[in-house]
């Protein structure tokens, strides 16, 4: 397991419920805490601990993440709470999906009508663009 990881690991192992969630950027400041990640530039730590998350999840460690207060990362404390968590991704995926839906077929249109709007405004009047 990457430093990284144990350290996310052991940060989160003490936000244990929903209760005591903790904010992506906290967790960052308590890791540049750590020697080996004093140099680190914050957004490149950042995209690393979401990358940890990830590897930690796949691991079978039950990272769980909301956006409600109180936002953030947590473990969940019983089966009830990551039943709720699963619950949570799975909504924001749902729409997500929905999202992408709408983009694929709604974009288009709208970046058509746009188009025209864009040639109607270009009509020469007496010899000039307006």
């Amino acid at each position: 397991m990457s430093d990284l990881k144990a350290q996310l690991k052991e940060i989160l192992l003490q936000h244990r419920g929903r209760k005591k969630a903790i904010k992506r950027p906290l967790i960052i400041d308590e890791i540049l805490r750590f020697d080996g990640y004093r140099n680190i530039k914050r957004e490149t730590l950042d995209r690393a601990v979401r990358e940890a998350k990830e590897e930690l999840i796949a691991e079978d460690f039950p990272i769980l993440s909301c956006s409600t207060n109180p936002s953030g990362y947590y473990l969940p404390e019983d089966v009830k709470e990551l039943e709720e968590g699963i619950e949570t991704s799975r909504a924001y995926l749902i729409q997500e999906a929905k999202n992408i839906y709408n983009l694929t077929h709604g974009g288009k249109l709208w970046l058509d009508q746009e188009e025209a709007k864009r040639k109607r405004e270009l009509v020469p009047v007496q010899g000039v663009l307006i």
